[in-house]
This record gives structure tokens, sequence and C-alpha cells, in this order.
């Protein structure tokens, strides 16, 4: 299914697309491949991706966002997978606008879009509960964009977000596109 562009998403299309070409050349992307499939987080683009509003796109206002809406971010997801840009948009921006419909979702949003990155894992074997302030998931994942290349120190993953809550995720491959969650604490 296409979606019919008017002007301003054309010309946002043209900026997404030079501003890729710019920060990541192809060149680069290509230099650096083996890292990125070993999961290093390109910080320096994700950075500048998040200087220039395009993880936010999306979302209201209040989050910092532009409410362009899910047409508008398309045509940003469209022209960075074009131009092969790495890191995490489009787990991310699924992620926040996944999230976008739960309720007392106001400090996820919050730092959505102030720039943390997310994923979204889903299966029959996920368990999630709740352990005080935080919550516990455990089982194995379908095959989900943004985990297998998750930074891991000591089998957890771990980033500091703006609020000061820090996730933590065990990431373990279990076989070829699933990974065990293990039973860890989501927030701390």
């Amino acid at each position: 299914m296409s979606l019919a562009v008017d002007a301003d998403q054309q010309a946002l299309a043209e900026s997404v697309a030079a501003f890729a070409r710019k920060i990541a050349p192809l060149s680069r992307t290509r230099e650096r491949l083996s890292d990125y499939t070993a999961g290093a987080m390109p910080a320096e683009v994700w950075n500048a991706l998040c200087e220039q509003g395009l993880h936010a796109l999306h979302l209201s206002a209040s989050y910092g966002g532009d409410e362009c809406g899910l047409a508008t971010l398309a045509v940003a997801v469209e022209q960075l997978s074009t131009t092969l840009f790495p890191g995490p948009y489009l787990p991310t921006v699924t992620a926040s606008a996944l999230a976008m419909a739960a309720t007392h979702a106001q400090p996820l949003m919050a730092d959505f879009g102030a720039g943390m990155t997310g994923s979204v894992a889903t299966g029959p074997d996920l368990r999630v509960t709740r352990d005080g302030d935080g919550w516990v998931v455990s089982g194995t994942s379908d095959p989900a964009l943004g985990l297998p290349g998750a930074p891991t120190s000591g089998g957890a993953r771990r980033r500091r977000r703006r609020s000061q809550v820090e996730p933590v995720v065990l990431v373990r491959p279990r076989r070829r596109g699933s990974f065990g969650l293990g039973d860890r604490r989501l927030f701390r």
C-alpha cells in the first residue's frame, strides 16, 4: 500500500535523506558494519538524529515531539532505511508509537522524547510481573528488532535514562531469532 505524500512530507523526505548522507555516509556505515552487527551503538549518529528531532516526529509536543503523525513518521523511516542509516531508529519509533497508546506511560514517553532507545519484545512465553516500583520480565521472546545487538555487561543490558531509571534486561540467545530475557527487573 502506498501513501500519498504531500509537499511538506516530500520536503521532509529530501531533508532526511540529505541528513543521513551527511551524518552517516554509506561508506562509513559499510566500514563499521561488523561493529554494528555485533551490537555497537552508533552514539554520535543517534545523538545527531535526536538533535534533529527525527526520533520524536510522531510524539506529542508535551514530550518533545512534533505531532506529525505516523504517515509523516513513515516518510522518515523510508528515507533512513533507504540510506542504510545505522542505529535503533525503527525499533525505537515502533516502541514509542506503541507506548503512546498505553495508559500511565507519561514517564516513558518523556524518556522517548529525550532520546531513549527502545524495542518491542513479544512472545507466548514472556511473563511480566510487578516488583515494587519496577517490573520483572522473563521468558523467551519472538524475534525482535533492537534486542540482538543490545549491549551487555555481565549478561545484563543497562542503559541510563534521563529520568535516572536504569532498565536491566538479560538478553541471551536461545535459538536463531529468539532471545531469553531471564528473570530480571526491567526498571530499578
